[in-house]
């Protein structure tokens, strides 16, 4: 039951932040962006409020099952992506993000789960940071994603010759590119190292 509510508490949470990112993305206020920072920004720490409660509770980081690792890596995600901003300066890619983390939290709350019966193999710390370097990995090749396609819709939008939405709020081609290619390169450097931890203490 703790997971059940925290996850759905969380999919609220995420899913207000969705939006106001897309209200931001399409009005361009800076009232609008400085709220949708704090409520995202809350909503994560709230998220990693959970996660360390679940550890505290269970004495194991939450990645034993499909529920428990698809929050997970909403979280990690969330983070990357906050580091992601304030790196660049642009928040554009909220409004496409954030959509897949609400659904991916909705989805996680409604597959059923019972933390207490998992097989005492999945508490082994090996594991634990197997399983960890892959979500960030998978994390990565996320926003390597979500980039190419606003990459391709950006490209349409010019080829086409018009100063549409994405056009106006949307940095340039180079910028999706490159976020692209560094986004993959750290995605396969943490699924390497996921591999080899998954080989050496499997």
């Amino acid at each position: 039951m703790f997971v059940l509510i925290s996850h759905l508490l969380l999919t609220l949470l995420y899913a207000l932040s969705t939006g106001m990112y897309i209200a931001y993305f399409y009005n361009n206020d800076a009232l609008w962006r400085k709220r949708v920072k704090i409520v995202f920004h809350a909503s994560v720490l709230l998220h990693i409020v959970y996660f360390f409660g679940f550890v505290l509770k269970y004495a194991r980081i939450p990645i034993a099952n499909s529920p428990e690792a698809l929050g997970t890596f909403v979280l990690l995600s969330a983070i990357i992506y906050i580091a992601f901003e304030k790196r660049v300066r642009e928040e554009s890619l909220g409004a496409f993000l954030l959509p897949l983390f609400t659904i991916i939290m909705f989805i996680s709350a409604l597959i059923p789960h019972q933390p207490d019966n998992i097989s005492p193999t999945l508490f082994k710390v090996s594991f634990e940071v197997h399983v960890l370097f892959m979500l960030v990995g998978y994390s990565g090749f996320t926003l390597s994603f979500v980039s190419s396609t606003l990459y391709l819709l950006l490209n349409h939008q010019l080829s086409q010759r018009k100063a549409g939405l994405f056009f106006r709020r949307l940095p340039s081609l180079q910028f999706f590119e490159r976020i692209s290619r560094f986004s993959i390169d750290g995605a396969l450097l943490f699924i390497f190292l996921g591999f080899v931890t998954g080989s050496y203490f499997g």
